[in-house]
């Protein structure tokens, strides 16, 4: 009367692959609004008010539930256009055992801690490259260190990005 249970080693079981994503408009150049909202017009076939509307209101939802494919040719679309667009809460699939922190979960929080006063240029575009963040926000973000600089990304990843900030004058840490 015994119960037989099957028990699988595979580490990809507990990660599921997203497969829908959001973009996120997040922001533009003033000086490309108009270009903006004509991509956004294609984008979404929103009527010119309602994609002025989502153009000035940004960070908004700019769409829903689309392939990684299509999310990337729409920030390319957006970006081609002068505005900044972002994919929302992207997963990406953890393949190394080590990249869980302790609670289990996926994904570690990025703190950009502090930077050489020097070289704030290279460390907001450094923040730009990193984030996809406008002038205004990096600068923003930057000048408020200690600030938290991406959240929920691998361990691995969060080594590349501090190596980056320490790279541009920064300096960035794991929490």
């Amino acid at each position: 009367m015994g119960c037989k249970q099957e028990v699988s080693n595979s580490t990809d079981q507990n990660v599921e692959e997203q497969t829908e994503f959001t973009v996120i408009l997040d922001s533009f150049e003033a000086s490309k609004k108009i270009a903006v909202i004509k991509a956004v017009r294609a984008i979404t076939g929103l009527g010119l008010g309602e994609a002025k509307a989502l153009v000035e209101g940004a960070p908004q939802v700019l769409v829903e539930n689309v392939s990684k494919s299509e999310a990337d040719a729409i920030i390319e679309d957006i970006k081609a256009a002068g505005g900044v667009a972002i994919i929302k809460g992207y997963k990406q699939k953890v393949s190394n055992p080590e990249d869980q922190n302790i609670n289990g979960q996926t994904g570690v929080t990025v703190i950009l801690d502090s930077f050489d006063a020097s070289k704030k240029i290279a460390v907001i575009k450094a923040v730009r490259a990193i984030t996809g963040l406008g002038l205004g926000e990096a600068k923003a973000l930057v000048e408020g260190a200690p600030q938290v600089l991406v959240e929920n990304v691998s361990k691995s990843e969060a080594d590349n990005i501090i190596k980056d900030i320490k790279n541009a004058g920064g300096v960035a840490i794991i929490k």
